[in-house]
């Protein structure tokens, strides 16, 4: 084999796995869309000075950290396993954490740890952003901040989820989704 074909090889086999990356990645959220479960994840009130940056929203979630109930440290940046569930008021909750992917359920998400205490540990979820036009950035924070600091109004973020893999679908304010109210 001539050096030119081996060169024409090499070239083919990077054409395609720089194909097969993207590809991949988008049928990892198809099928964590279509098949994925849905848990509403309560947010609480942001910094009504700083909610965005750029075109996105940053969400904070009540829910940001979970007991230990094993002798685990785990250290900062560490990727962790969260069980999810659904409490009285069928809001997400922290049921189990775990080094490892659980087994017995496709309920789980990856997270991130960003630091550990004697009995807790705190962690950054993979869907902190929400996306949206550039436009309505301002008239949506407007909106959703009083919201978020009212407790009479049910704010979350909807989640589907599939085996560690997450969408965020949307926010919802009171049983609406945000992108309905715009």
């Amino acid at each position: 084999m001539n050096n030119k074909t081996l060169l024409l090889w090499l070239f083919l086999v990077v054409a395609l796995f720089q194909w097969l990356v993207p590809l991949s990645s988008i049928y990892k959220k198809e099928i964590v869309e279509s098949s994925g479960n849905r848990f509403c994840f309560k947010m609480r009130p942001v910094d009504p000075a700083h909610p965005f940056s750029g075109r996105y929203m940053a969400l904070q979630f009540a829910e940001n950290s979970t007991l230990i109930h094993s002798d685990t440290y785990y250290k900062q940046n560490t990727v962790i396993y969260l069980e999810i569930g659904v409490d009285d008021d069928q809001y997400a909750v922290i049921k189990d954490i775990s080094l490892m992917p659980f087994t017995h359920t496709t309920d789980f998400i990856k997270a991130t740890v960003d630091f550990c205490d004697r009995d807790r540990v705190y962690f950054t979820y993979p869907f902190e952003r929400y996306y949206l036009n550039e436009d309505k950035a301002k008239p949506t924070e407007e909106k959703i901040v009083p919201l978020l600091q009212d407790s009479t109004h049910r704010v979350c973020a909807m989640v589907k989820i599939l085996n560690g893999e997450t969408t965020l679908e949307d926010i919802y304010i009171d049983h609406q989704p945000l992108s309905d109210r715009e």
